[in-house]
């Protein structure tokens, strides 16, 4: 799992992940001719993150299997998008 970058550059960050909610649509796999399925997971995870160290708070969002990505939030607004 990818963490976001620290705003204060830190490299001791410790992450906890708080209330995961992902969409619960079926995608039935079809695969072409290789065996490459041609219809992945396209659910979306949601969660929030928080960092032990610095106190900083981030939205996170990923589909499927791809990357996810970051929101910082400061008083309950994003502020700043990974």
């Amino acid at each position: 799992m990818m963490f976001p970058e620290c705003p204060s550059d830190r490299d001791d960050c410790l992450f906890e992940e708080i209330g995961r909610q992902t969409t619960l649509a079926y995608y039935a796999p079809i695969y072409d001719r290789a065996g490459n399925n041609t219809n992945p997971d396209r659910n979306v995870t949601s969660y929030r993150l928080y960092c032990h160290t610095c106190g900083r708070r981030w939205n996170a969002s990923r589909c499927g299997s791809d990357a996810p990505t970051f929101g910082l939030v400061q008083h309950g607004k994003v502020i700043s998008e990974e």
